[in-house]
């Protein structure tokens, strides 16, 4: 089965604990059927995990794993404070990189999930935009700015307060 783990500090990080996607066909030819074995996979119960409904899990992270990530977050912040402008945008081209790599299995999930295909490739490729060479030349643009006036250099720039944690979405 398609397993999504937590990842923290550079990790996966797995757990005894999922939340469970059912296909968005079996949720409409029985849906009673399909959200009982939702609940049964939630609540723990194994023997379902091979189902044809089932479209993947994601870990439910448990209250060390947060603190863990919290921690891990708080300790790479001086870090990433330091890191220079162009080595932070190239985490959006390393992003744009592995949408491109992953385009088609994010679209199967979305359309195994319920989303119509053609709204889920524009979604993909909005990403695609959003972390294009060019949004991210004006995110630099934004980010760090010099010019003169009255014979002084004046420089903006806006520095990283630290690390962002990301809880992705579920339908």
């Amino acid at each position: 089965m398609r397993t999504f783990p937590s990842y923290v500090a550079g990790k996966d990080v797995e757990s005894d604990r999922h939340v469970y996607g059912i296909s968005a066909r079996a949720a409409l030819e029985d849906t009673f059927g399909a959200l009982s074995l939702k609940r049964r996979l939630e609540a723990g119960e194994s023997g379902a995990e091979d189902d044809p409904r089932v479209v993947g899990r994601c870990a439910l992270a448990d209250p060390q794993t947060v603190q863990q990530a919290l921690a891990a977050a708080a300790a790479a912040q001086p870090e990433w404070g330091r890191t220079p402008l162009r080595t932070r945008l190239r985490l959006g081209e390393a992003i744009r990189r592995r949408l491109v790599a992953t385009r088609e299995e994010f679209v199967e999930l979305m359309v195994a999930e319920g989303r119509p295909r053609t709204p889920s490739y524009a979604e993909i490729d909005g990403l695609l935009h959003i972390f294009s060479e060019q949004t991210l030349s004006w995110c630099a643009e934004l980010l760090h700015r010099e010019f003169s006036h009255d014979g002084r250099r004046i420089v903006v720039r806006r520095r990283p307060d630290g690390v962002v944690c990301v809880a992705p979405p579920q339908n």
